[in-house]
């Protein structure tokens, strides 16, 4: 019966992914008691590595918390603040800031902004390592942004996709149209 309910422990953890101490208290407990009682060595020293793997994987520090993805689009510039499982965090972009038309392209100030206010709304994250991931960005837009940041944040390390062409496709042939005459 106990082997039963210390199963059902796991996979309980299992599933929720959570670190929850008192579900692990209560399957150390159940394994104790189970050495205590029963002289079946091989299911008791199974649990106890089980037990032990998820102690590990619990108390593991992660090599990151958060990604900050700054796009720089030919129209636009978006900021957000995603977390390791993919979940959107925070998104601002430069219509959310009042900028309009030509005032987002003028990229600098408007990435200063957008960067300011990400650092009143993302106060959570601490000195938790993070992420940068810059798309379509120019290396000094790069460099501001890299040492605006780092005076807040630990960041753990930088990525650079420049998703532009240099110069683009041949462009099609034009149609030549006939004059009526």
């Amino acid at each position: 019966m106990l082997i039963i309910i210390v199963n059902m422990l796991l996979s309980k953890i299992l599933k929720t992914k959570k670190h929850e101490k008192v579900l692990l208290k209560k399957l150390y407990f159940f394994i104790k008691i189970l050495e205590k009682s029963q002289n079946n060595n091989k299911i008791i020293l199974n649990l106890m590595k089980k037990y032990n793997m998820l102690k590990l994987y619990f108390n593991t520090p992660k090599l990151l918390s958060y990604i900050i993805v700054i796009n720089m689009s030919l129209t636009n510039t978006i900021v957000s603040l995603i977390d390791t499982k993919g979940k959107l965090l925070i998104s601002l972009s430069a219509g959310q800031l009042h900028y309009k038309g030509k005032q987002k392209k003028k990229q600098p100030t408007v990435l200063i902004s957008l960067l300011k206010e990400l650092l009143i709304k993302s106060r959570f994250i601490g000195n938790k390592p993070i992420a940068i991931h810059f798309k379509n960005t120019k290396a000094y837009h790069e460099s501001i942004v890299i040492s605006m940041l780092s005076e807040k944040f630990f960041i753990q390390f930088i990525k650079s996709y420049n998703l532009l062409p240099h110069n683009g496709c041949r462009p099609k042939k034009l149609k030549r149209l006939k004059n009526k005459s």
